[in-house]
């Protein structure tokens, strides 16, 4: 038999954690409505317009937000004196990174669309990629992008790779080669970033995993 003293035991037991718990999830709403309110304050009173809460979100959860019009563009981007500022190419969700070849085509990574994406050098001028094509997909958000001695370098979440690029014709070809397969995963800040150095080096850049 379970005498009273357990009972009362385990009452108390079970109102502590259960006032734990209640606190926990006070805390986040308390947070939560700060963060709503501190939002509400700088679309009224301070500098963010409705347009930047939407691009916020767009952020955090990772939403692709609706490309500018050509009108937006040029109302939004100041250029220098003989410049202007364009829309070189529409319809490319989600894009991240860019990497510029030597014949002038343009590599885009696409992370959560799990692809990295070739537009082709604008050889007609008429201010657009002459093609596009798909260079890699089904790959573990590609970011980070470098090009170096035929060879293209692409970081996912938790590796890096590389596979032979003909720049000339803006193909790849063969099986891509793992350099590196044990990169911290996960978190907040799960892109990695590349860069050749000098030294003949490459560079890969690990976020923290959380804020």
């Amino acid at each position: 038999m379970v005498g009273p003293e357990w009972r009362q035991d385990h009452d108390r037991g079970t109102l502590r954690h259960m006032s734990r718990r209640r606190r926990f999830w006070l805390s986040v709403s308390g947070l939560v409505l700060l963060l709503l309110a501190g939002l509400g304050a700088a679309v009224a009173f301070g500098p963010l317009a409705i347009s930047d809460v939407r691009l916020i979100w767009y952020v955090v959860t990772g939403r692709s937000a609706a490309a500018p019009s050509a009108a937006e563009v040029t109302a939004r981007l100041r250029a220098a004196p003989g410049f202007r500022v364009e829309i070189y190419a529409s319809g490319m969700p989600q894009a991240r990174m860019l990497q510029l070849t030597s014949r002038g085509d343009l590599l885009v990574s696409q992370p959560r669309l799990s692809r990295i994406t070739l537009l082709g050098a604008d050889g007609d001028g008429d201010g657009h990629p002459d093609r596009r094509a798909v260079l890699l997909d089904g790959l573990d958000r590609p970011h980070g992008l470098e090009l170096h001695d035929g060879w293209l370098y692409y970081a996912e979440e938790s590796r890096v790779s590389r596979i032979r690029f003909d720049a000339t014709r803006g193909t790849v070809s063969g099986a891509p080669e793992r350099l590196v397969d044990d990169l911290p995963a996960g978190g907040n800040h799960w892109s990695k970033s590349l860069r050749m150095g000098p030294d003949g080096r490459l560079y890969v850049s690990v976020g923290s995993s959380c804020n």
